[in-house]
């Protein structure tokens, strides 16, 4: 199967897997006129979702399964629980026993969506996988909109409503065995249980800010789809019935589909850090703006929401996708599960906080709470952004070296005449002012009879060389291992060389041979040295 078809088949997959994720939330006004709910009675039927998720995803991630079981296995597994606990709903009586059956159904969600983003990874080469989880998350964002367009239908009970998204996620499970693949970009699943990477990742720059963003990202995302029916109605944008329905479908679902797809393609176009600052500071904006949705106009305040729903989830394919490209190849899906595991658990928190405030305070000013959430992503965007820039020089040097790189047994030589005024030259320079380089009689009289210049006359050949020739400019020492064998004096002519007796490719790190040899053959010096390659052009840059 191509590499499109494969990845539509994903993005359906989810699309009717995930409508099991707030069908309970669109079933809610049915539920609570049944069973007598009070508001934040009913938001326990989106957090226990969000609960069962978290329960699975850290046994998922501490078990290692997502890389330990065959992708279309484990998502057809995950899609039965979740189709099988939906559709049990409509055999329970009472708001308990659907809300033990939404964490039933979350847990196995937690075997969908994750391994989703493992499999898309395995499609794409990194240069177009924003791009492509972009897609997975727009799914996503349909499934989980798909709901509330469907209770939108006039006289639908809420039985029903559940029934067709059980069945949904069924129809998913039969997709998930008969087409789901791992792509060309598949690495070999472990074979061993590693328990210790969904925590040890945090350890790397570049995982933890690519985590420590999406958690501000999901402080705030699942707060705003699970209130902002809510918000729409209590600040005048919206009525209710299939008006309603439809506003709310727009905003997280159509919006969110075009955020997505906007937020993949910017991620490829400007970098992973820059597209999800872009995104978080329009959403952060956007909830700043919140109090004022009941004062503004309809249409400006719809459009404010609709920006809202775009950019809330803009982002969020950008976290999968720099997590899947700084974690350990062969630990991708514990990270994404991991990573996932962490982010929803924060989002039980916030969602019910907002329900709290607006019960409380007034549903004008609950959104605010979800301000630090885009602004703690936006701090680690930047810090990700000097990561990955470190890396990338690191990467363009490494690549200038491989062209350059000298090759063993490569020589190189420079001479030069040494005059009497370069004593008087490195005196300036060293303080050194040595009867040996000065007093010709004590000079004469010493074993080496006669004027000597200082050795770091005779080693400066060796600089110039290295520096010149080889490696050549950029290069410097690191260390040297001399040994001065004869004296150098004014007038002699000394020819310094190297010869390359090995290299590193990882590094641009060389070790030398060298030699300071008399014009009339007697060696001065020899010893060895190492040398470190500063890439001038990546300086310069």
């Amino acid at each position: 199967m191509s590499r499109r078809l494969e990845l539509a088949l994903i993005a359906v997959v989810q699309v009717l897997a995930i409508s099991t994720w707030f069908s309970a939330t669109a079933a809610a006004p049915g539920m609570a006129a049944e069973w007598s709910l009070s508001t934040l009675q009913t938001v326990w039927l989106t957090v226990g979702v969000q609960a069962g998720f978290v329960i699975g995803a850290v046994l998922a991630a501490w078990l290692g399964i997502a890389d330990r079981i065959g992708a279309s296995r484990l998502m057809a597994i995950g899609c039965l629980g979740a189709a099988a606990s939906t559709g049990a709903t409509l055999l329970v009586d009472g708001a308990i026993g659907v809300a033990i059956l939404r964490v039933l159904t979350g847990a196995c969600l937690a075997a969908v969506y994750p391994v989703g983003l493992k499999v898309v990874a395995t499609w794409t080469p990194k240069s177009l996988r924003a791009r492509a989880y972009g897609v997975l998350i727009g799914a996503l964002t349909l499934g989980t909109a798909l709901p509330h367009v469907i209770a939108g239908l006039d006289g639908l009970p809420w039985r029903s409503l559940m029934a067709i998204a059980g069945g949904a996620a069924a129809i998913a499970a039969a997709l998930s065995v008969f087409g789901v693949r791992e792509g060309p970009f598949a690495v070999p699943t472990v074979g061993r249980i590693d328990l210790g990477y969904a925590a040890r990742m945090f350890r790397e720059p570049g995982p933890r800010y690519a985590n420590f963003g999406y958690f501000g990202h999901m402080w705030e995302l699942y707060a705003f789809w699970a209130w902002a029916p809510h918000l729409a109605v209590t600040s005048g944008v919206a009525g209710s019935g299939a008006a309603s329905a439809l506003l709310i479908f727009a905003v997280i679902g159509l919006a969110g589909v075009a955020g997505a797809l906007i937020g993949g393609w910017l991620a490829d176009a400007v970098g992973r850090p820059a597209a999800a600052g872009i995104a978080l500071a329009t959403s952060g904006s956007c909830a700043l703006l919140s109090p004022l949705l009941g004062l503004l106009p309809a249409p400006v305040a719809i459009a404010i929401l609709l920006l809202w729903g775009a950019s809330v989830i803009a982002d969020s394919g950008v976290f999968s996708t720099a997590l899947s490209e700084t974690a350990r190849s062969d630990r991708i899906g514990t990270a994404l599960t991991a990573q996932t595991a962490v982010g929803f658990g924060l989002t039980i928190g916030s969602i019910l906080l907002v329900g709290a405030i607006g019960e409380s305070a007034g549903w004008q000013w609950a959104f605010l709470v979800l301000v630090p959430g885009p602004v703690f992503g936006a701090v680690a965007m930047v810090r990700l952004s000097h990561v990955l820039g470190r890396k990338r020089r690191k990467r363009l040097k490494m690549s200038n070296w491989s062209e350059r790189m000298p090759q063993v047994g490569q020589s190189a030589e420079l001479s030069r005449t040494i005059l009497p005024e370069d004593i008087e030259l490195f005196t300036r320079i060293s303080g050194d002012m040595n009867p040996l380089h000065y007093d010709e009689p004590a000079a004469s009289a010493s074993r080496f009879g006669g004027i000597i210049v200082q050795g770091g006359i005779t080693t400066a050949i060796l600089n110039a060389v290295v520096a010149e020739r080889l490696p050549g400019p950029g290069s410097v020492f690191l260390g040297v291992e001399w040994k001065f064998l004869a004296p150098v004096r004014p007038g002699d002519t000394i020819t310094g060389t190297v010869t390359v007796t090995e290299v590193r490719d990882d590094k641009p790190i060389t070790k030398i041979a060298t030699t300071v040899t008399r014009d009339d053959g007697v060696v001065a010096l020899e010893g060895t040295a190492v040398c470190f390659t500063e890439d001038l052009a990546c300086v310069r840059r």
